[in-house]
């Protein structure tokens, strides 16, 4: 029984690898070499060591990166004065992200 839940577990790390897509960024760059839409982005603890503005800019390209529905998750205290467009806020005192609108008018 051991065994097969560890075999279990194994293909289920295996599926979800297997529909990740890992990528490298060099953020500052204004041109983005990922043209897919992402379900969910992660950039925690980096938006910190650029300016106010860049980190407004980073984020907004960031969003326009999101298919609809998609997650964006940054780290907590790293973009606290201002609100993305075309995204809306997570409420969670925990987290910091925001889920891209399915449409603009929502």
């Amino acid at each position: 029984m051991e065994q097969m839940i560890k075999i279990r577990q194994t293909l289920h790390v295996v599926v979800i690898q297997s529909t990740l897509c890992y990528k490298n960024h060099r953020l500052a760059v204004r041109y983005y070499a990922i043209k897919v839409r992402m379900n969910i982005i992660f950039c925690q603890n980096l938006l910190i060591y650029f300016r106010r503005w860049r980190r407004r800019e980073i984020v907004k390209r960031l969003a326009e990166r999101l298919a609809p529905g998609g997650l964006l998750v940054l780290g907590q205290g790293e973009l606290t004065d201002w609100q993305p467009p075309g995204l809306q806020r997570v409420p969670s005192e925990h987290v910091l992200a925001w889920i891209k609108r399915q449409t603009d008018e929502e």
